[in-house]
């Protein structure tokens, strides 16, 4: 049996953790201090917003938009200039005011140059990216484009952007979503899957079938007992096969880091 296939077996039986865990910090979670008793909570608008231009290769992303300009929340305002940078959009609807320097949010407080969006109080959305009509989810490259278009990015430091991390992969047998969250006081997680797990499983879903996955796995730790409802009686409505959903019991008060590698470790991968 290979490691890989060891590993599956483990998260699919429920038994990924076996033993004591000696590694890891003993941390309490805290969580009930951020999940606002599992409502998701609307941030106010604020007068000024600033997008940073800069890619992570140090150059600068090329404005779609000019000084004056109104846009929606969402519209793109930048497109890259190389395929490892990513598009930039307005985060709330207003005009664009100026081209400014600020201070990055990097170590080394760096200037650099970003859009100033003066918000017009109404939030209205972005009317260029309309959700794809349902007879465009089999086309792939379709909702290649879409992905690159709406900036989605890895959650990792580097930023990586989605459509070419899906457009490089070879096919996959099995997709799994890491729906772990173990980190102390974080609950974004657990409450989007409280409220929109539906969503969730049917993006999981397209990016299965982009992939050519005939699994998916979703692991999840059991201390989420509200997500594991939510997204139990999502997959129900979804109603497919290949869609499971695994309540995993992780060592009490070890916090693992980084957690997607220490599941094949814990494992013995």
């Amino acid at each position: 049996m290979s490691a890989w296939q060891h590993w599956l077996n483990r998260l699919t039986s429920g038994n990924l953790f076996s033993g004591d865990f000696p590694k890891g910090l003993p941390l309490p979670e805290y969580k009930y201090l951020s999940n606002h008793d599992g409502r998701i909570q609307t941030p106010p608008l604020y007068k000024h917003y600033y997008i940073s231009l800069l890619q992570r290769d140090g150059q600068y992303a090329v404005p779609c938009v000019a000084v004056g300009d109104k846009v929606g929340a969402g519209d793109i305002i930048a497109r890259p200039t190389n395929d490892a940078a990513l598009f930039c959009h307005a985060p709330t609807s207003g005009r664009v005011t100026a081209i400014v320097d600020i201070c990055e949010t990097h170590a080394s407080a760096m200037t650099v140059k970003a859009l100033q969006i003066t918000a017009d109080g109404y939030d209205t959305p972005s009317t260029a990216l309309p959700p794809l009509p349902q007879s465009a989810w089999q086309d792939r490259q379709q909702l290649l484009t879409r992905i690159l278009h709406a900036g989605i990015a890895g959650m990792g430091g580097a930023g990586f952007p989605a459509e070419k991390k899906i457009k490089s992969a070879q096919t996959v047998e099995t997709l799994i979503i890491n729906a772990a969250e173990c980190e102390p006081y974080i609950t974004c997680d657990d409450l989007l899957m409280r409220h929109e797990a539906e969503a969730i499983l049917r993006g999981a879903q397209l990016f299965a079938q982009m992939l050519s996955a005939k699994h998916i796995l979703l692991g999840i730790e059991d201390n989420k007992p509200e997500a594991i409802t939510a997204l139990q009686t999502a997959a129900a409505a979804v109603n497919d096969k290949r869609i499971e959903i695994h309540a995993m019991s992780p060592p009490p008060k070890r916090f693992m880091t980084p957690w997607r590698t220490a599941k094949p470790q814990l494992s013995g991968w």
